[in-house]
This record gives structure tokens, sequence and C-alpha cells, in this order.
């Protein structure tokens, strides 16, 4: 029977082989665990990091359709004003309620048919930074006759 060789300094009976195979292992697991560990490495991150670029979108749009909303109410109500005032017989008047009651830059309309008139007012949504989209309203009265006029 031979003996399996004995390394220097390792002691008598220690066997080669077997630590041989131990040592294996061990390099084997540490491998299986470090390229675990390697592949999902910053996985985390990066969803977080998607998940928090899609909440910021989401919110921009809903604060984006708010302020949409809000700026065709100032439109509505400044039509409202313009129209009133024009079928009284002040278009002045009805130019400066619109400057007075809708968003930057808004556009006033004026035209009359019959006994009605109509003022549209228009502005580019979020103040002209969506090229193409324009808030619109309009309001009907009808028309006064001048004082004194019989």
């Amino acid at each position: 029977m031979t003996q399996n060789p004995v390394r220097a300094g390792a002691g008598p009976g220690v066997d080669l082989d077997r630590e041989w195979v131990r040592a294996a292992r061990v390099r084997v697991a540490r491998v299986r665990v470090a390229r675990v560990r390697v592949s999902d490495r910053g996985s985390v991150t990066v969803e977080a990091a998607m998940v928090l670029a899609a909440l910021v979108l989401v919110a921009a749009i809903c604060l984006g359709g708010l302020g949409a909303v809000v700026e065709q109410m100032r439109c509505a109500d400044a039509a409202r004003e313009a129209a009133r005032l024009a079928g009284r017989g002040d278009p002045a008047g009805a130019a400066a309620a619109v400057a007075a009651l809708a968003p930057a830059g808004a556009l006033l309309t004026l035209s009359t048919v019959g006994t009605l008139t109509t003022a549209t007012v228009g502005v580019g949504a979020f103040s002209g930074l969506l090229p193409g989209v324009v808030v619109r309203a309009s309001a009907t009265a009808a028309n006064e006759a001048a004082p004194g006029g019989g």
C-alpha cells in the first residue's frame, strides 16, 4: 500500500489529496457566491432610479394638466367679461379686461352677428411652452342699446 506524500511542515499524517479537494471546494464556493453578487450588484439602485423618474414624469404631467385647466378658467372669465363689455359698446374696455384677467400673451377676437357679440380669448398652453397647443374660451353676450339712443 502506498502512502500519500506529505507536505513539508504540514506535520505527520496530513493527507495532501484531501486538503487539496477541500481547498478546491472552498474556491468553487467563493466563485459561485461572487458570480451571484456581481450579477445582481446595483440592480436595486437602477430600479429605484427608474421608478423615481417615472414618478417625476407623472407628477409633471399632472401639474401641467392642472395648469392648463387654470389657464382655461382664466380665459373663460376674460371672454365672458370682454363679451359683456363689447356688447355694451366698449371694445377698449373689453381689451383691458382681457389684459387684466387672461394669462399673459392672450389674444382677444371680437365678432358681432346681428344682436350678439362673441368674444374669443386664446393663449398658448403653458405660456407657449407647448407649440401648437392653444387654450381657448368663447363667450357671447347680447348687444345693448346705446344709452339715450332710444
